[in-house]
Parts: C-alpha cells; sequence; structure tokens
C-alpha cells in the first residue's frame, strides 16, 4: 500500500508539473510564504510510516518543521485443526503494531538551482508504540490453549534529515529526504499463557520485562509534497 502511495505522490507531482507556470522558482516560494504543509510517505521495507507535517518559515531559507508519523499493521487469521475421528478445532491468529511519532525541527534552505533546494533538518522525536501478538487455539468452546505477546514502547531522541525539493510551480514542490534517528526509550513486555481444557489443573503464566532500548538507524527515504502559503 505504501508503494502505492508514494507512486500517487509522485503521479500527481509529474503531472501538476505538466501544466505549472515556468516561472517556477525556490526563492519565490521560499521567499514569500509564511506556512507550508507537508504530506509524505517513506520508502523503506516492511510497514511504512505516513507524516503530515506544518512548517513555519522565519525567513527565506530557515523554517521550524512540526510533523507526526503514524504506521499501523494489523492482520486477522481463522482456521482449523482436524484430527482423525475428532470435531474440528477453531484457531486464529491477530497480529498488531502500531506507533506515532512527534517532531520539531528546525529546517534550512539552500538553492542549488532557480526551482530546486537542498533542504537540512535536525530536531527532537518522542514516539510511542505498541505490538501485539495473540494466537488462540480454540476460537469456539472452550479454549485449548491460548498465548499473548505485546510491548508497549516509549522512545525520545534526535533526527538529521538531508534532502532536496524540486518546485514545480510557484507554490509546491515534490522532495525527498534521507537521515539518521538516534533514540533513547524503555520497552515493557508481557507474555501470557493459559490453558483451560476445563480441567482443574487449568494454569496461567505471565511474565513482563523491562528492557532500556538505544538506537541509532537510519531513516528510509520519504518523499513528499509541498504546498506553500
Amino acid at each position: 500500500m505504501r508503494t502505492w502511495i508514494a507512486g500517487i505522490v509522485v503521479a500527481l507531482g509529474l503531472c501538476l508539473a505538466l501544466v505549472a507556470p515556468q516561472a517556477a522558482r525556490a526563492d519565490t516560494a521560499l521567499g514569500e510564504s509564511s506556512w507550508s504543509l507537508e504530506f509524505g510517505t517513506d520508502l523503506g521495507s516492511g510497514s511504512g510510516d505516513y507524516t503530515i507535517a506544518i512548517r513555519r518559515h522565519s525567513s527565506a531559507s530557515t523554517a521550524w518543521r512540526f510533523g507526526v508519523e503514524a504506521q499501523v499493521s494489523k492482520s486477522d487469521g481463522d482456521g482449523s485443526v482436524t484430527e482423525t475421528g475428532e470435531p474440528s478445532i477453531g484457531i486464529s491468529r491477530f497480529y498488531q503494531d502500531s506507533d506515532v511519532a512527534f517532531t520539531v525541527h528546525w529546517m534550512r534552505f539552500a538553492q542549488v538551482r532557480d526551482n530546486v533546494t537542498a533542504t537540512f533538518a535536525v530536531g527532537a522525536v518522542f514516539q510511542r508504540g505498541r505490538y501485539v501478538d495473540r494466537y488462540d487455539y480454540a476460537s469456539f468452546g472452550p479454549p485449548i490453549d491460548q498465548s499473548e505477546y505485546r510491548t508497549i514502547y516509549s522512545r525520545y531522541g534526535a533526527d538529521l534529515r538531508l534532502g532536496v525539493e524540486w518546485f514545480f510551480s510557484r507554490r509546491m514542490s515534490l522532495g525527498g529526504a534521507v537521515g539518521l534517528r538516534a533514540m533513547l526509550g524503555t520497552d515493557t513486555s508481557v507474555s501470557i499463557s493459559r490453558n483451560n481444557l476445563g480441567d482443574p489443573t487449568y494454569y496461567k503464566i505471565e511474565s513482563e520485562t523491562e528492557t532500556d532500548t538505544r538506537d541509532l538507524d537510519t531513516l528510509p527515504g520519504l518523499i513528499y509534497l509541498t504546498a506553500y502559503f
């Protein structure tokens, strides 16, 4: 789905470029705009981030960027297990991974050509997320077995991003960026195992662990469309 959305962003930019006035210049948009609005998605592997950000331009070469990044991956599955001479037993599987990050960046713009500018951004990020993986061996009647693993995490740190924006009209640009993200935080993980066959030997095992995390990651390539006001 992320690739599909990225394709739409690129296609929209190219279509607008075909009908854009030839006077598109980076210094026009940056010099005359007080605000800009950015929509984007990353191009990395796995689940993707979708971003929206608003920028407050303090000059033709600097701005403050306030952004939100969000990603959600979810799946549900149902099936059955059949043994010879025994009734079928339903099984189910549930998985969800979601997080949201809030960023505050200081941005610097450096014009490369009339309608192309390089961008530099540095700032703070706070991220909150949740991961759940649940497996039910019996989905009807008394459960035969059930296991669940979930993690909640909070992280904070700093971003460093380098990019480029191509202004295809007086008030719109198509951009891309890559960068680094350094994060500190805590993961709280809970593992639960249950067994209930209507037997008095029913048991439940639950464990909880807290882990301190330190990460330095490359940010996947980001593509975005920005409107200037």
